[in-house]
């Protein structure tokens, strides 16, 4: 009887909040695949992009709050900014700007706005997945129609 209410009460403890952040800042995070889904309504597309990239590319984030991303769309660079977490952890936002292929010629993939926000989906030892929500309209119409895109981010943890 002992036995089973210390493991009750061991299988009930509350993981340390600064361990997943341990995680988090342990090493620099390579990008594996980049997926896009765009949504209008109940029908979506689906791309995959830098399937042939040659570039190693790395975000990396710092205990001081401090972050950079090499080579973000498979073009030579690397950026630095700034990086927050929301109170439980979930959100990440980040004010860095990668140049990339678009017409405006750069992005801020992370930033948290009224229409977008990036969650974390996964975190482990080896793994991270970013989910970048992005409302982009609403169609006012009966029924309404909702356009927004997701954009998923799969790293894995680099070692230099």
């Amino acid at each position: 009887m002992l036995l089973i209410t210390v493991a009750v009460i061991h299988s009930c403890k509350k993981n340390d909040p600064s361990e997943s952040l341990n995680v988090f800042l342990q090493k620099p995070w390579q990008l594996a695949s980049l997926r896009v889904d765009n949504y209008r309504g109940d029908t979506v597309t689906r791309d995959t992009l830098n399937t042939n990239c040659n570039l190693r590319q790395v975000l990396e984030f710092r205990g001081d709050g401090t972050c950079h991303y090499s080579n973000y769309s498979c073009l030579e660079d690397k950026v630095y900014g700034q990086w927050t977490l929301s109170e439980d952890r979930l959100k990440l936002s980040s004010d860095i700007r990668c140049k990339d292929t678009s017409k405006v010629g750069s992005i801020q993939p992370f930033l948290q706005t009224d229409t977008s926000y990036t969650s974390i989906i996964n975190l482990g030892e080896n793994s991270l997945v970013l989910e970048v929500n992005q409302t982009l309209d609403t169609i006012r119409k009966t029924p309404l129609v909702l356009k927004r895109k997701v954009t998923r981010y799969a790293f894995i943890g680099y070692d230099r």
